[in-house]
């Protein structure tokens, strides 16, 4: 069965979130003042660990920062930061 859930973003440079298998990012956005993504996943799927990168505007971007999957704004646009999802874990 398909549903779309939702993972609370760390406002850090790089962390790991256990998903389902092929979980289909659809969007960042913040809600209740915190970073979240939501994905399109199967929940008869098992689990992979899957690496997403943040980065500040005119922060420098790595090569390996991978896919970009959105952006989001804190401190009523003060701070705005992208998000990539930069593979699976090793």
């Amino acid at each position: 069965m398909k549903s779309v859930y939702k993972y609370e973003l760390d406002v850090i440079d790089e962390q790991w979130i256990d998903m389902p298998i092929d979980a289909e990012p659809l969007c960042v956005q913040v809600q209740k003042g915190c970073p979240c993504i939501w994905v399109l996943v199967n929940t008869n799927d098992g689990f992979e660990r899957r690496r997403f990168v943040t980065h500040g505007t005119g922060h420098r971007v790595l090569d390996t920062a991978g896919a970009y999957i959105g952006t989001y704004q804190l401190d009523g646009g003060e701070l705005v930061f992208h998000v990539f999802e930069g593979g699976l874990a090793p």
